[in-house]
């Protein structure tokens, strides 16, 4: 069903969404449960099944050998103790920091009376605009 669905010319699919449907519905059908069970043969590609030849494994093992080198590098080339950001914040490795934001001051203050509202012009709050 899936293949059919999927499938590369307009024609070989459904229809329409109908059909489509009618189908899912077909595979609601009772299962009987003592039925054998069927094996399918699956297709190989043509070219056969994917191997590894020893060229592959060289430059896999090539590659893992220069990113464990790599690593092992860049850890050996940390500094010991304070990592750079430390540092700086400590006022160390000739960095300054400088924060990128500050929080502002509140300038307003909790009531503990609701406040009042005035007629600006916006009616009375009934949704029915102003009143004439």
């Amino acid at each position: 069903m899936i293949a059919r669905s999927m499938a590369p010319n307009a024609a070989d699919r459904y229809p329409d969404a109908g059909a489509f449907r009618d189908a899912l519905h077909a595979l609601d059908a009772p299962v009987d449960p003592e039925a054998a069970t069927a094996v399918v043969a699956l297709p190989l590609p043509a070219n056969g099944p994917p191997s590894f030849s020893i060229g592959n494994w060289r430059i896999l093992a090539l590659g893992g050998g220069l990113a464990a080198g790599l690593l092992i590098l860049v850890v050996s080339a940390a500094p010991a103790g304070l990592t750079r950001t430390e540092q700086a914040v400590a006022g160390g490795a000739g960095l300054e920091v400088i924060p990128m934001a500050t929080p502002a001051p509140s300038t307003v203050e909790p009531t503990s009376a609701p406040t009042p509202r005035g007629n600006h012009g916006k009616g009375d709050g009934n949704g029915k605009g102003k009143a004439r």
